[in-house]
């Protein structure tokens, strides 16, 4: 009985795969593929398969030639764009995330949840200004939309045009105003990580005053203190979190203890 006969090499492959034996079920997918070279589906599951099974290279490269195939059909279906995505984004290939989204932008240049992508790929690819560009075209598209405003926000804010920032985030604010601290709070983890933690107390300050018993923003002052080198203010600080939530104290005091020892590593 030859490979092709009943039961399917299909059949059989995807039972392989999934009784949890994927290398054995790359075994026939690549068979499949090599049966069937025009088809997506035998090439789709054997790159499935090779990742499952830890072989991440040989299935980047099954992925890459099946997003070589959509860009060619006009990105109508986005699952090796998806993986690819992932896939980099887990390695930190951040090279190769960027030249995916850049490609499948040129191919959508009008879909705004791949421009999210590559813009979220800049960010990380530490090109902040293109991201703004792309946050701002999608922003305009969709003025009414929070969260594209409070994108641009953030990605203004990694650009170090903090006064426009908080602009954004403030327009966010504007149109789902029961969201307003939930951008505060997003406004002010932007400037801490872009080195402002200054303006990220006092944002932070602003929200312990709209929450006052809310210990995540007590906390979150408290960190902005040790960052500054201001550890009595932090103290202070982190007591008064770990007060309004004893049942978290010890919690509010593991947090303290790691900022202190990070802030003296060498």
């Amino acid at each position: 009985m030859s490979d092709s006969d009943t039961p399917s090499l299909r059949l059989r492959a995807d039972e392989l795969h999934e009784a949890g034996r994927p290398a054995e079920a790359a075994v026939l997918y690549q068979k499949l593929v090599e049966e069937n070279p025009a088809e997506d589906s035998p090439l789709l599951c054997l790159a499935w398969a090779l990742n499952d099974s830890g072989q991440r290279p040989e299935a980047i490269e099954c992925f890459e030639k099946l997003f070589s195939r959509e860009l060619t059909r006009g990105l109508i279906a986005t699952f090796a764009f998806d993986e690819l995505v992932r896939l980099y984004s887990e390695e930190e290939n951040l090279s190769a995330l960027l030249r995916v989204c850049r490609r499948a932008a040129l191919a959508r240049p009008e879909d705004t949840g791949i421009l999210q992508t590559l813009a979220e790929a800049c960010l990380r690819a530490g090109h902040p200004e293109e991201a703004v560009d792309i946050f701002t075209k999608i922003a305009n598209a969709d003025p009414d939309a929070p969260e594209a405003w409070g994108a641009l926000g953030g990605a203004l804010i990694a650009a170090g045009r903090i006064e426009q920032g908080e602009e954004a985030y403030r327009q966010a604010a504007q149109i789902d105003p029961e969201a307003t601290i939930a951008y505060l709070d997003r406004l002010a983890c932007a400037l801490m990580n872009s080195g402002y933690p200054e303006k990220a107390m006092a944002v932070w300050r602003s929200c312990t005053a709209r929450q006052p018993d809310n210990p995540v923003y007590a906390m979150a002052v408290g960190e902005c203190c040790v960052c500054l080198g201001r550890l009595e203010e932090a103290l202070a600080a982190f007591s008064h979190a770990a007060a309004l939530k004893p049942a978290a104290a010890g919690e509010c005091w593991r947090r303290l203890k790691n900022l202190l020892a990070k802030r003296e590593a060498p």
